[in-house]
């Protein structure tokens, strides 16, 4: 058979290591989704001590209730307050937190509350973490964005096995 314009002699040619290609996704996902894992991690540890040091040695200062919603989903209530908070230098930051039931009786739009906040890097950013003093919701966090990696980690386990799979039936054909 002559060759033309790039077409392969014979079907030796067209063969393709299938298995090969399923074991580097799968090598490159688990990287990938492993690196992810471990910056959300990562993050995650920052907040939680961040908001340890804030209820520890926040600074405390008074800000005025701007915004009050309602969201329900399903049985659970969860009632969320926008508050107004200044820096160091003067420029006002926004910060919307959850807020528990006992705390949301006592608040009102317009009323002028205690907060603690505390400036601290966050991703290489200076960001202000704020909370209403005496509130005892519990703290927000990224789970979600943990078992998006894990959910990652297992299709490229999965990718892996089928490499594997790839293999072993190759060998039986042969």
């Amino acid at each position: 058979m002559k060759e033309r314009f790039g077409v392969p002699k014979s079907e030796e040619d067209l063969y393709s290591p299938l298995y090969k290609v399923f074991l580097i996704i799968s090598i490159l996902t688990l990287f990938v989704f492993g690196c992810f894992l471990f910056l959300v991690q990562q993050r995650n540890q920052e907040l939680l001590n961040a908001y340890k040091v804030l209820e520890a040695q926040g600074q405390k200062s008074f800000s005025t209730l701007t915004g009050y919603h309602l969201v329900v989903s399903g049985n659970e209530k969860r009632h969320i307050y926008t508050y107004l908070v200044t820096d160091e230098i003067g420029k006002l930051h926004e910060i919307t937190e959850f807020v528990d039931d006992k705390s949301h009786l006592r608040l009102r739009v317009g009323n002028t509350v205690v907060t603690r906040q505390k400036e601290f890097f966050l991703a290489g950013k200076e960001r202000i973490l704020s909370r209403i003093d005496g509130n005892k919701q519990i703290l927000p966090n990224y789970n979600y964005l943990e078992k998006i990696a894990f959910f990652g980690i297992g299709f490229s386990i999965l990718i892996g096995i089928c490499g594997m799979i790839l293999i072993i039936f190759k060998k039986d054909l042969e």
